[in-house]
């Protein structure tokens, strides 16, 4: 899916893929994203 195209990220908030869409937008911006999330939730 391109994640540029507002019609499908909105159709995706519409079907409950948004969790996906923002996962996937965070790890697009920071390839160390999903490495610090689980660091993160370890120190909780």
């Amino acid at each position: 899916m391109e994640l540029s195209n507002p019609n499908l990220r909105n159709n995706s908030c519409i079907e409950g893929k948004a969790d996906l869409i923002g996962i996937a937008r965070a790890i697009h911006d920071d390839s160390k994203w999903a490495e610090r999330a689980a660091e993160s939730l370890k120190n909780d």
